[in-house]
This record gives structure tokens, sequence and C-alpha cells, in this order.
């Protein structure tokens, strides 16, 4: 059997009104990163016209990308977080 090497989470939001904006997300990152126990080293962003943006965490373990697409004022975010075990976990 595969050692498991780390966790993948998906977070899907479908069918929502509101508009976030990638300030809201990118708090949001922060406080996974809290809750996760993982060190969040840098965000990019890029806000895309008319609407939708992406945003990518860098951690020190692995990353966190949330990607929104919002046709009709609905707002499609998807967010992956992985984590890798240490090495030394592994052995």
């Amino acid at each position: 059997m595969a050692k498991k090497v780390g966790e993948h989470i998906t977070l899907d939001i479908i069918g929502t009104k509101k508009e976030y904006t990638p300030s809201f997300f990118e708090k949001l990152v922060y406080k996974i990163a809290k809750k996760a126990k993982v060190t969040v080293l840098e965000i990019s962003k890029h806000k895309f016209e008319p609407q939708g943006f992406t945003l990518v965490a860098l951690l020190a373990e692995s990353h966190i990308s949330v990607f929104t697409l919002s046709p009709k004022k609905e707002l499609l975010a998807l967010i992956f977080l992985l984590v890798l075990k240490s090495l030394q976990q592994l052995q």
C-alpha cells in the first residue's frame, strides 16, 4: 500500500449572487493557512475584465489557489490546498 503524503482539499462555491473581491479571498487564504498550520510566503492575484480573478498563495509547504468566474453575476470558486508531510514523517 502506498504511503499517504498529504491532503488535497477542494471547495466549490456555486450559485452565489454576491460579488466577492480578491481581497476577500486573500483574507480567507490567511484564515485557511492559520487553521492548517502552514506558512504563507507570498500571494499573487490577477483580476480579469469584465469579471473574475485568479489568486495563488505560495506556501512554505505547498500552495493554495483560487479561481473565480462570474458570468451573470454568479460565482464559482475553486480552492486547492495540498500540504505535504515532511520527509522525516514519510520514513
